[in-house]
């Protein structure tokens, strides 16, 4: 679907759409594993409406207005902390969030550095 959005994008912008659908999962993944429902917590029940929600931001996203790669990935970044980081109670727990998405795009945005991200 997302790739199917970027298909009248710049092809440099085309190439993204693995990367940033292999971001979400992992980033999804960690959350869910991370941040656990408890009595308290009870908003941290995780589920695939969380992708949704970030690939539906993203799908905003207009050709003539994206025109470099890093700023598609600042988009999804955006999204994404919208989504799980704005629900997180604590700043402690915001920043092991920016940790860990920090180290997920590490892995998954090649050679789009980190810090342009931010």
């Amino acid at each position: 679907l997302f790739g199917g959005h970027l298909g009248t994008f710049q092809p440099a912008m085309q190439e993204l759409t693995g990367k940033i659908v292999e971001a979400a999962i992992q980033v999804h993944d960690a959350v869910s594993s991370k941040f656990l429902p408890s009595a308290v917590k009870f908003m941290y029940n995780w589920n695939m409406r969380e992708l949704t929600n970030i690939f539906q931001g993203c799908c905003h996203a207009k050709g003539d207005y994206y025109i470099k790669p890093a700023m598609l990935a600042r988009l999804f970044v955006h999204e994404a902390q919208r989504v799980y980081a704005d629900r997180l109670v604590s700043e402690e727990e915001v920043g092991v969030f920016d940790a860990m998405f920090a180290e997920i795009l590490k892995k998954t945005m090649g050679p789009i550095p980190v810090d342009e991200l931010f």
